[in-house]
Formats: C-alpha cells, structure tokens, sequence
C-alpha cells in the first residue's frame, strides 16, 4: 500500500518536473523578429519587388523556388530538417525546386531575414509567396508550419501578395 507521504512526494516530483519542462520550454524559444527589422521593411510598399530583385541577382532561377536559409551553427536546424524534407516531397509534387542557402555564404541576406531557420518561396512568375519561420513553437514542429498551404495552393491562385511572418515565437537563432 501507498503511504501518503510517498504519493505526497511523488505528487511534489511530478509538479517540479512540469515547471521545469515548462520553464524550460519558454526560455527555448525567441521571437523571429525581435528587433522588427522584418515588420518596418515589409511594410516598405515594394519590398516584395526588392527581395526578389535581390534574389534573382544572387541565383539566376528563382521561379517556382523554395530557399531554406539556415545558419551552420544555429541549434534550431535540427527542428527544421524535418520541414525541409516534407517541403521538398510537396515542392516535387507541385514541380518546385529547392536551395538550401547558409547564411554564411550569403550575407546580404540579413538586412532582409532577421532569424534562421527560415524560409522564402517565389511563385512560377518569380513573386515573393513566402518569407518567415517554417513555424512557431519551441520545436517548430510540422504540424504547426506556416508554409504547406501556401506551397499546396502556390501556382493554382491569382497573385494576392505575400506572407511574410514576421510577429512569433520558436526556436530561432536571431542574427
């Protein structure tokens, strides 16, 4: 039989390690945009145009592409190795091609991202789809990615404009 004290204990354990988990889970995370680089120049009425600009002076194909942009050290890659690899299944299915970009080897990209992991998508007529996380939470877990819909209806839509995810929390690596 179960003393009260040991199930007291047990019950004090058990709370102990559900802060923990929690506290730990908060500190984890960091906005994708904490200093708002991302939300002023998004703002900008032709950002859209610049970035692609940008883009297409950098790599000479960027209709119908998906840039993975990550940094070599940054912890959080691990989270969106899984996202890179189910994106790339959709992206063959929807006739998009991939580029996985280190940051290091293009630092222009900064003044436009302001965290990795991150990801930027151009539709078939090279318009900016997609700029931001792959998706919010500690884990940046699939189930919760900002990105599939967008790919699922990326070319089957008339042009409305670009998201761009600039106001949530994750795993980030802030630059």
């Amino acid at each position: 039989m179960i003393s009260k004290i040991s199930l007291g204990i047990f019950g004090a354990w058990f709370c102990l390690v559900v802060i923990g988990l929690y506290v730990s889970m908060q500190t984890s995370q960091s906005p994708f945009d904490p200093e708002y680089r991302l939300a002023n120049a998004s703002g900008v009425m032709d950002f859209d145009t610049q970035l692609a600009t940008q883009f297409l002076a950098q790599y000479e194909h960027t209709a119908n592409t998906v840039f993975h942009i990550q940094q070599g050290d940054c912890r959080c890659n691990i989270y969106s190795e899984q996202h890179i690899r189910i994106l790339n299944n959709l992206g063959r299915e929807n006739q998009l091609k991939s580029k996985v970009i280190d940051i290091s080897t293009a630092p222009w990209l900064r003044d436009w991202i302001p965290s990795v992991p991150a990801i930027v998508v151009f539709n078939e007529t090279s318009r900016l789809a997609y700029l931001g996380p792959y998706a919010p939470g500690p884990f940046c877990a699939v189930a919760d990615s900002f990105v599939d819909n967008i790919i699922k209806t990326l070319n089957t839509n008339e042009y409305l404009g670009a998201v761009i995810i600039h106001d949530t929390q994750g795993c980030y690596c802030n630059l």
